[in-house]
């Protein structure tokens, strides 16, 4: 499967299963979380939000919540994915350095 990542928005872990979202599609992949990130090209964009989500930043809107956990939102959606507190830190340094 290839994935144009200026598409993508987050990856949602469901068992065995991923959910990919993009911006005009939605996909379902017989793949684990951990399978995703050490076989897709490592792309600083794209960093966990939480144990079952990653995100890419390039998609992010902003960052709601407090120091210890919230939730992002994506540019035009209504979609929101939360962040974990052992992943608020990186989520708000990446977005800043953007």
């Amino acid at each position: 499967m290839t994935i144009n990542v200026s598409e993508l928005l987050y990856v949602e872990s469901e068992g065995n299963y991923l959910r990919v979202v993009c911006k005009r599609e939605e996909r379902k992949i017989r793949l684990t979380l951990k399978q995703f990130l050490s076989e897709s090209d490592p792309i600083p964009e794209i960093i966990p939000s939480h144990r079952a989500y990653v995100v890419n930043l390039l998609n992010v809107s902003y960052y709601e919540g407090s120091s210890r956990k919230g939730e992002v939102h994506f540019h035009g959606r209504k979609d929101t994915v939360p962040v974990s507190r052992n992943h608020v830190r990186t989520i708000i340094d990446s977005l800043s350095d953007l």
